[in-house]
């Protein structure tokens, strides 16, 4: 009951800021600013999607591989791509983590070690993602005059690091490990303490976090491009170094689950920052619509992929995948 009034209360949030953003717009003003598309810079815009999934998938592979889970690539590009469509289309941002840990760990047979290391590739993400925020927060505050728009990454980065100690600290897990101990957690304790297990195992692997923390920085830049690239389509004539300080910012302010997929929260805060630079109120609203429409493309995309690849093929590509585990645990074997 608890979960269903959220989700009404972010939901009802999600369309009162989208009917709040709109009646004060001029509609007639924002569908001509969407009819002057220059088509070039458009299509660019949804190439760096694709650039995303692979990088993305570049990242995964890495922690994967540094489990000893060597999953191909394509097959990581693909399983984020339909995780995507679950993302947009699912009232929840986590819906597309919990088909990509399933997906992984069906086709490694290890699914608790594989949705260990989709924790840590998420925490690297956010790593870089708040690195980025913290570094614009000067430039938020000196635009705007606020010290919030200063604090708030500064607060998040600690809050983030205070939750990764507190994940490293052994005892800290010890203590909380005996929550499981309860009548009817005992039997998933196992199952907890492996994925635990698989997200700590990276302490002995700095490198490899390292080289998923560098991607993840590559990702945040690709995602800057991409919104820079939407705005030359509209001829917003807007800096690039504005996007590098604007995106983190906005990003970080979508991890609060105040509403539906930030929906809402992320055209008010789009239209507030580019308006401060000096942007028409209509031709920020205009980029949040083709933003908004770049996004669904990219889902629907991802649920063509999830119609057309089929259990049978998915099937047939964990089980070779298997076979080559066993047939190199009897050459170790052997050797």
């Amino acid at each position: 009951m608890k979960a269903r009034s959220s989700l009404f209360i972010r939901a009802m949030l999600s369309i009162i800021l989208l009917v709040w953003l709109i009646a004060r717009s001029d509609l007639g003003a924002i569908g001509r600013s969407l009819e002057d598309i220059r088509a070039g810079w458009f299509i660019l815009a949804v190439l760096l999607h694709v650039s995303g999934v692979l990088l993305t998938a570049w990242r995964w592979a890495i922690l994967l591989r540094a489990r000893d889970l060597p999953v191909p690539l394509l097959y990581l590009a693909r399983s984020f791509l339909i995780a995507s469509f679950f993302n947009y289309f699912l009232p929840t941002s986590v819906g597309g983590d919990v088909y990509r840990a399933y997906d992984t760990g069906k086709y490694t047979g290890k699914p608790e070690k594989a949705l260990g290391i989709l924790l840590v590739e998420r925490t690297s993400g956010l790593f870089a993602l708040v690195l980025l925020a913290v570094l614009a927060a000067p430039w938020g505050a000196r635009l705007f005059g606020s010290v919030v728009l200063m604090l708030a990454p500064c607060v998040l980065a600690g809050l983030f690091v205070l939750g990764a100690l507190l994940l490293f600290w052994d005892r800290f897990v010890r203590q909380a490990g005996r929550f499981f101990d309860l009548p009817g957690l005992s039997r998933v304790k196992t199952k907890v303490r492996d994925v635990h297990e698989a997200i700590i195992s990276f302490r002995h692997r700095k490198a490899d976090f390292g080289g998923a923390f560098i991607v993840g920085l590559l990702l945040q830049l690709n995602f800057i491009l991409h919104h820079y690239f939407l705005s030359e389509s509209l001829g917003l004539n807007v800096d690039l170094t504005v996007f590098l300080f604007m995106v983190p910012l906005v990003s970080v302010l979508l991890l609060l689950p105040a509403s539906i997929n930030g929906i809402g929260v992320r055209e008010n805060a789009f239209v507030l920052f580019l308006g401060s630079v000096g942007v028409a109120r209509e031709q920020a609203v205009a980029f949040c619509a083709l933003l908004f429409g770049a996004m669904l493309l990219f889902g629907l995309a991802g649920g063509i992929t999830y119609a057309l690849a089929g259990r049978k093929e998915m099937g047939s590509e964990v089980q070779r995948f298997r076979g080559h585990r066993k047939s190199e645990s009897r050459h170790h074997g052997n050797s």
